[in-house]
């Protein structure tokens, strides 16, 4: 079958592409790439990708495997199918190396204006999404006082956690392997499937403890009036919610564009965080505090965006464990 060359002109070098058959079923397949990076579809050179033009690129009809490269960040890898006359859109975030995910953030004392004014209730859920009452949780709006003080930088990993287990002969979480071993490759994921209690006991053996609801929020916001920990407004390729192609938990740290003005990950979605709290309305006029239910923050992979907001409240049964939550620590 004959088949149509493709010349591609990539910094000063030619390129050729036979992956296009001349005659063959079709589709359409468009990348945004973070940061810009050489594209390869099976192996062949595309062209640059990168967030600020999708690449556009027609391709046979079937399973293809899409990589990304760029110096100083790992490899990424996509595996896809593309089917007839459709157009696939898929977004690549690359994940920088050398990250240390020890490290935490110091944060000063300050003010933080906790939650949402019911006035801005309307524009939320026209401009994130949601319904008025997905709000309600998080109002009123209201001064808390801070203290000075570090939280992790990153989501606690299944790494990390593992020392834990080993050091405690604390039950692994669910999921992980014989002998206490989390899945191949996924030593800097966040470590799910762990209670609040299990959370907290591993925040206790490493000198730390849960943050706060508002300490979580003034890491998140910055004391700013932020609804996500970069501005006002969802962006994809910034968070590993359910806009992304993962579907499930994703590698910590591999959303730079998404980062905190603290210089905290992963605060919007890849999943669920535990925090001290015990649930209580905002208000006061939602009776006691439930003894059985936690807050949890952040959203996760498995949500719509208004659901990872800085703000979005979420109550958890402290006693059960879930694969779309984790924690962080603080001290």
């Amino acid at each position: 079958m004959k088949k149509i060359f493709v010349s591609l002109f990539l910094c000063g070098v030619f390129l050729m592409s036979n992956s296009i058959s001349a005659f063959a079923a079709v589709g359409k397949l468009k990348i945004t790439c973070y940061p810009a990076a050489y594209i390869f579809i099976d192996g062949q050179a595309a062209l640059l990708g990168s967030t600020t033009k999708k690449l556009e690129i027609v391709v046979d009809v079937g399973k293809h495997v899409i990589t990304a490269e760029v110096s100083d960040y790992e490899m990424e890898e996509a595996k896809i199918e593309i089917f007839a006359h459709r157009t696939l859109e898929i977004n690549l975030v690359l994940v920088k190396k050398g990250q240390n995910r020890d490290e935490m953030v110091s944060i000063s004392d300050g003010i933080l204006e906790m939650g949402i004014d019911e006035k801005r209730i309307g524009w939320l859920c026209k401009n994130i999404g949601g319904c008025a009452n997905d709000y309600k949780a998080s109002t009123p709006r209201h001064d808390v006082k801070l203290k000075a003080y570090k939280i992790d930088a990153y989501e606690v990993t299944n790494k990390q956690y593992k020392k834990f287990i080993d050091a405690t002969k604390q039950k692994a979480p669910k999921g992980w392997r014989r002998g206490n071993n989390y899945r191949k490759n996924q030593g800097d994921y966040p470590v799910v499937n762990v209670s609040w209690s299990d959370a907290a006991a591993y925040c206790k053996w490493a000198g730390k403890r849960l943050p706060t609801e508002a300490e979580w929020e003034y890491a998140a916001t910055a004391g700013k009036s932020f609804y996500y920990p970069w501005g006002k407004k969802f962006r994809i390729g910034r968070a590993n919610t359910m806009r992304e192609r993962f579907q499930a938990p994703t590698i910590t740290g591999r959303y730079e564009k998404g980062v905190s003005k603290f210089g905290c990950y992963d605060m919007s979605g890849n999943v669920w965080e535990w925090t001290a709290n015990l649930y209580k309305s905002y208000s006061g006029d939602g009776g006691a505090k439930d003894e059985n239910m936690r807050v949890v923050r952040g959203g996760s992979y498995e949500e719509q965006p208004f659901m990872t907001t800085t703000v979005y409240r979420h109550k958890l049964k402290a006693k059960k464990t879930y694969p779309n939550v984790g924690f962080r620590c603080v001290k």
